[in-house]
């Protein structure tokens, strides 16, 4: 482990709360110093939109100035021809496109070179828009324009965003990505389709440009796509078209897929929805019941028609629908879908053809021929029924402002809007299972759903932001960023920069930890400068403590970038030519002996400087490049030491404004009240052992914020009354019971539950009702980050007996952990469920339990994500302690789009586990180690790397390892062999088509086994291989609710005679089976399951067999052992490739 020290530098937030000394609190209202950052917490929407807005008019001006002058005719004749080659050839043409793109983007880069995140974006060009256009609010916006212009760094982050989307570099997501990848290639399928298929011929009476697009579009039309406005056009005939196109194949029986036109991608700044969107909310109980009012009188003047239903055979259904329907009018979600299997097998049809065009009438004649074959209940509600007498003469009663809150559980009114809400949303499901977009659904009926449907548009907002607004409970992220009145407001610490950045830190003796912040508006008041308060300071410090109480006030100074400093420090004015002149052509690179003249005159000149010679700079003997010279200066240009400053002299600025004073908290953990590891950070950053950064450095742009209680009306348990724990006795989590237990608690000795009585008033969620000030400080540990070293280090760790960590996840447990040597003996095994003594899947579903409980009855919702989120950190924890206590490498699952579908952990919350466990490991603390020793906390291993979000993806990232674990649980473990799909069927037509899969099936009796062809292709045409699966072992049955551990070759023979199947002689019994005999066909499939139920379980054992190794492991997590088995095989082969 000690060979992965030192190699990586991580950036760490310190987050703490800050709580405000003396008359602060009282001065940030005397002065309003919150006044304008409230302004722009409330605004930064409009004022994000307006960016957008400037930058893309920016953007189209821009395009437009070269538009005409591109030439896109070689890049479109390369990506023609790229389509017909193969091999080397492919890959030459290849390169030529990437080239000629790389020219046009050259081309592009010369009138789209500037960047939008400076100054001048909020201080000219977004004043000069608002002035050029026509807004009806524009005093307004001005007005607004104006308070923001001192503040360009509260927008940084999104001008940076703005800037992403628009830089020249042919990134995914980039403007010129779609311009020269994304759009050319859409364009150019298109034009293809048109040249093959008259698309005119379908078209009627539709817009003239519509038949322009048609007949006239060609490859250089691409230069006018350059433009939102005509790509707005150009997909506008699109969807004209493939609306037409749609009916067309339905007719004459085509493939719309083959013919469909495709839409070009909007340019990334006009996307309609994007980070720049704000969700609505309501305010007030007040503003929710006007606009409920308001919706309900809009449902109370329209009356549904239910009588345009009752033609049901052009009443259509959507094909997507079909579940649901059913679940309605038969009570059972899968009636419509095995009835339709039926009728397909019965009449030849293809399912999917006919879901596209089926009436209600049809599915009512479907259902009623096949329900009883397939002993299906057959309960016809019909749906214009149940329209009718639900919901088509519905009145929705209106609410009156309730005299408790709306968030108030006893409150009747909100019972009363969710009820009315419910209904409505109720209605709008139902009215959108009917498809009538269908060519030959009822006019009028069609009418009728879409104007109900118009009209009934705003409930579902309306739902939603009502539930939002009445479980809203304290949220820690509703917090705005405080700059007081100061533009670049914390972006450094050095003492120079002070009177500009106007923050400090100091500490005291009993190791009190403060922020000071030159308070501008007060210092003015007192008829003072920031400067010259900050000067005040300066002058008041001594490097020896006095008689007086003192606080103790951090001197730093950091070189800015080094870079760009010595030229405007040193260079420009003092280095006499010629020597200038080389210098600004770099020719210091191809030339040594003027490297080595540069580096003497400006260690010479740095001598000179008051700042820079305090930073006592040790030199290298020989520098290899100027940029070396630069990163070594940069990297040891920190200076950090304390200095005493009378306690008076502070208190006094603190009194009367021209500072405002907050005490940094301290955070301990609270269970063992421990020092957290940040609190540990902060503590190396304060101590006088850090002097010049030597444990850790502070870095520039801190962050402090402000969140507003949230809370007004909390509710108390009051001296004396019961307290009920939301443990039982055994430890047991108390489920959706827990309400009621409290309820009608009695006393404090109720068997199995644990009570307490409150010694003083406790307030819910305290800390909600409460206004909160914080800081986020910024600091690195580490030293400079060299991923490679990282890398080869693990490598070398591979080619060497090791241990491994493989951590799998099942639909059981969320994580599960086997630990193996590098003979493949499991050295440890357990769930993770259980992780810190507490039973998390237990909890998650409880805590489920409850959150739809209370999302139905719209209760305080008590998030999930919180749950889980504790869960991960307390898993990551468990996890970097094996790779402690093994010394080992850990194999991941490599997590895919619906790879979570089955398993407990959602793949989401898998992600945020795997990339949680990446960032620990680049910085794991042994805990039982000193803070400076090897593995303390400020010393760390370095055992990954998580500079960049590719890195979280990486097949190898350090010691971990990522695996696809495609079919990892189905694999037999010592073969090749692969479950590819589960053998288990749920109706008669699945049954036979499962049985109709194989063709080889026979008893060897020299064996006394069955034997079964199973062919990998006919389940997944990328497997090839054929295995002979027997009925080896015993497996466990379950008939009539009970399970029984059977013989299986003996149960195949008795099921197999009893069904009139003669298995004696050999053959192969796909030769004397009759598909049209129910009970062969459920005889052959009842075996055909059993040989490859590997999977074996009842309430007593749990065991693993293979059909064709004849492996066995009996184990309860069978599946999971089998699974990490799997992925370590496959990891030792992934291994071989890196180290061989």
């Amino acid at each position: 482990m000690n060979e992965f020290l030192g190699l990586e530098e991580k950036t760490i937030n310190i987050c703490r709360e800050l709580k405000p000394i003396g008359k602060t609190r009282s001065n940030i209202d005397k002065f309003k110093a919150m006044e304008d950052d409230d302004f722009i917490y409330k605004n930064k929407y409009v004022i994000n939109d307006l960016l957008k807005k400037v930058a893309m008019e920016k953007v189209e001006k821009a395009l437009k100035s070269i538009s005409k002058e591109l030439d896109f005719s070689e890049m479109f004749a390369l990506m023609e021809t790229l389509d017909e080659m193969q091999g080397e050839e492919r890959r030459e043409v290849f390169q030529n496109l990437f080239a000629e793109r790389i020219a046009l983007l050259n081309e592009l880069s010369t009138v789209l070179d500037f960047k939008f995140t400076n100054k001048k974006t909020i201080e000219v060009m977004l004043p000069e828009y608002v002035e050029n256009h026509n807004f009806k609010n524009k005093d307004e916006l001005m007005k607004m324009v104006e308070i923001i212009k001192p503040r360009q760094a509260k927008f940084e982050r999104f001008e940076k965003n703005i800037d992403s989307l628009i830089n020249m570099n042919l990134k995914k997501g980039s403007l010129s990505y779609r311009i020269l990848v994304e759009n050319p290639q859409i364009h150019l399928e298109n034009v293809r389709l048109l040249t093959r298929f008259d698309y005119a011929g379908i078209l009627r009476e539709e817009p003239d440009e519509v038949i322009s697009f048609c007949k006239n579009s060609s490859l250089d039309d691409y230069n006018s796509l350059l433009f939102q406005k005509n790509i707005d056009v150009y997909n506008y005939c699109v969807g004209v078209i493939n609306q037409k196109l749609n009916e067309y194949c339905q007719q004459e029986k085509l493939s719309y897929s083959e013919l469909e036109l495709k839409t070009l991608r909007k340019l990334p700044l006009s996307e309609r929805k994007s980070f720049f969107d704000k969700i609505p909310f309501f305010e007030s109980d007040k503003e929710l019941v006007e606009s409920y009012n308001k919706l309900v009188t809009k449902l109370n003047n329209h009356s549904f028609n239910s009588d345009v239903l009752s033609n049901d055979s052009n009443i259509y259904i959507k094909s997507n629908k079909i579940n649901n329907y059913s679940n309605i009018v038969y009570g059972k979600w899968s009636t419509i879908n095995d009835c339709l299997e039926e009728y397909c097998n019965e009449y030849g049809e293809k399912k999917e053809k006919v879901l596209n065009n089926i009436s209600v009438y049809d599915i009512n004649n479907m259902v009623e021929e096949f329900s009883e074959k397939l002993e299906i209940p057959y309960n016809n509600n019909s749906l214009q029924q149940i329209i009718e007498f639900s919901f088509a003469n519905t009145k929705y009663a209106k609410c009156d402002i309730p005299m408790i809150s709306l968030r108030n559980d006893e409150c009747k009114e909100k019972y009363e809007i969710k009820k009315n809400l419910d209904k409505a949303i109720e209605f709008i499901r139902l009215l959108r299972l009917f498809d009538t977009e269908n060519e030959n659904f009822s006019f009028d009926a069609k009418q009728e759903i879409e104007k109900t449907l118009e009209i009934y548009n705003d409930v579902n907002l309306l739902y939603n932001m009502a539930r939002n607004y009445i479980t809203q409970k304290g949220n820690n992220k509703i917090k705005k960023t405080l700059s007081f009145s100061t533009s670049g407001f914390a972006g450094g610490w050095s003492e120079s920069v002070e009177n500009t950045k106007r923050v400090f830190l100091m500490k005291d003796d009993l190791g009190s930890k403060y922020l000071g912040i030159y308070n501008l508006i007060g210092c003015k008041a007192n008829g003072k400068s920031v400067s010259s308060v900050s000067r005040t300071i300066k002058e008041s410090l001594t490097e020896e403590k006095t008689e007086k109480q003192c606080y103790r006030k951090m001197v730093c100074s950091v070189t800015s970038d080094v870079k760009k400093s010595i030229p405007r420090l040193f260079v420009n004015s003092q280095l006499p030519e010629p020597e200038l002149t080389r210098f600004k052509k770099k020719e210091y690179n191809d030339d040594e002996k003027f490297l080595a003249f540069i580096i003497d005159f400006i260690k010479e000149k740095i001598e000179k400087h008051e700042t820079w010679r305090s930073y006592n700079f040790n030199y290298k003997e020989h520098y290899e490049s100027y940029d070396e010279f630069c990163n070594d200066l940069q990297k040891q240009g920190y200076i950090l030491k304390w200095k005493y400053i009378e306690k008076s002299i502070i208190d006094e600025l603190v009194d009367n404004g021209c500072i405002y004073l907050f005490k940094i908290s301290s955070k301990y953990d609270r269970y063992n009240f421990k020092k957290s590891i940040h609190e540990k950070y902060i503590d190396a950053l304060f101590s006088d052992e850090n002097e010049n950064g030597k444990l850790i450095k502070l870095l520039g742009n801190a962050e402090v914020f402000y969140r507003e209680p949230q809370i007004k009306n909390p509710y108390i348990h009051k001296k004396g009354s019961i307290l009920v724990n939301k443990h039982y006795a055994n430890g047991k989590t108390i489920g959706s019971e827990y309400s009621e237990i409290a309820k009608n608690i009695q006393g404090t000795t109720v068997d199995g539950i644990v009570t307490k009585i409150c010694d003083r008033d406790i307030i819910k969620d305290e800390r909600y009702t409460r206004e909160q000030f914080s800081i986020h400080i910024p600091v690195k540990i580490g030293n400079i980050s060299s991923k490679e070293k990282v890398d080869s280090l693990a490598i070398e760790k591979l080619k060497k007996p090791h241990n491994t960590i493989v951590i799998t996840r099942s639909n059981n447990h969320f994580l599960y952990a086997v630990v193996f040597d590098d003979k493949m003996n499991v050295l440890e095994k357990r769930s993770l469920n259980v992780v810190k003594g507490v039973n998390y899947k237990e909890k998650l579903e409880i805590a489920e339990d409850l959150k739809k409980k209370d999302a139905s009855s719209w209760k305080k919702i008590k998030s999930t994500s919180g749950l889980m989120d504790g869960y991960i950190s307390y898993a990551i924890r468990e996890v970097a302690d094996l790779v402690l206590k093994y010394d080992a490498m850990v194999v991941l699952e490599k997590a895919t789009v619906n790879g979570g579908s089955f398993n407990l952990l959602s793949t989401r919350t898998y992600e945020k586990f795997k990339n949680a466990l990446i960032n620990k490991l680049q910085f794991l603390n042994d805990v039982s180690k000193k803070d400076t020793e090897p593995g303390g906390v400020l010393n760390p291993y370095n055992l990954t790397h998580a500079d960049k979000d590719k890195d979280f993806e990486k097949e190898l990232n350090g010691i971990v390892l990522q695996i696809p674990a495609f079919y990892m649980a189905m694999k037999d473990i010592n073969s090749e062999f692969v479950l590819l799909k589960s053998p288990y069927a749920k109706n008669q037509s699945q049954r036979k088509n499962l049985v109709n899969k194989f063709k080889n099936f026979n008893f060897n009796n020299e064996k006394n086994v069955f034997e079964l062809e199973y062919d990998s292709k006919k389940f997944n045409s990328k497997y090839k291989n054929t295995f002979i699966c027997d009925s080896f072992g015993e497996r466990i049955i379950r008939q009539n609710g009970e399970t029984e551990r059977v013989n299986l070759t003996d149960y195949i023979k008795q099921n197999l005679s009893e069904n009139g199947l003669d298995f004696r002689t050999g053959e192969n019994l796909y030769s004397i089976y009759d598909e049209q005999n129910k009970s062969h066909v459920n005889a052959i499939y009842e075996s055909i399951k059993l040989i490859l139920q590997m999977y074996n379980f009842d309430s007593n054992e749990a065991y693993y067999v293979s059909p064709v190794s004849h492996t066995i492991i009996t184990d309860s997590n069978c599946r999971e052992i089998v699974q990490s088995i799997n992925l370590y095989k496959k990891a030792v082969e992934l291994a071989k490739q890196y180290y061989i």
